[in-house]
């Protein structure tokens, strides 16, 4: 089975956050400081950056995308609706973009 684990980062010290996310297939996080930790996830790990709408943010930047495919993560940018909500259908994305992500990286392990 999958676990699922909710972090709150400025809760951690900072080897703590290294240790959860070196530790994580996969990870789904508001656009912020927090998500700079995926510098200790694992090659081939998944990120999903969920960012407010563009009425409700400044500029989007690209930093964690870049740093993201740089490190060989997969990425999925998604635009939270009004009020920083994710629809159904949203939630639904996010969970396909995981499950595949998820089976590619456990069919590379079978392959190592």
């Amino acid at each position: 089975g999958v676990v699922v684990q909710a972090v709150q980062g400025g809760d951690l010290r900072l080897i703590e956050q290294a240790k959860v996310f070196a530790q994580a297939a996969a990870v789904v996080g508001a656009h912020g400081s927090n998500l700079a930790n995926l510098v200790w996830l694992q090659e081939g790990a998944a990120v999903v950056e969920v960012h407010r709408p563009a009425n409700e943010r400044g500029p989007r930047y690209n930093n964690f995308w870049h740093t993201a495919v740089s490190l060989g993560m997969r990425y999925q940018f998604v635009t939270a609706a009004s009020g920083f909500v994710l629809t159904p259908p949203q939630i639904e994305e996010i969970a396909g973009f995981l499950a595949g992500s998820l089976s590619l990286s456990n069919e590379k392990q079978r392959h190592n």
